[in-house]
């Protein structure tokens, strides 16, 4: 999953966020909806400094 997660968030030019060690857990211990969800503000707001929140 975390190789995963790291080839999206570059797709997005988000690699800040794939130095989040949390993340992964914090995803997959999340709803379908909040991932869902999360993906999306990746894919609309995408950022250098991965400023994307998980509980945005």
């Amino acid at each position: 999953m975390y190789h995963l997660l790291v080839a999206y968030l570059g797709l997005h030019n988000m690699l800040g966020k794939a130095n989040d060690r949390t993340l992964v857990d914090r995803l997959l211990d999340g709803s379908s909806e909040k991932l869902d969800k999360w993906l999306r503000l990746i894919k609309r707001e995408g950022d250098v400094q991965g400023l994307a929140e998980l509980g945005s």
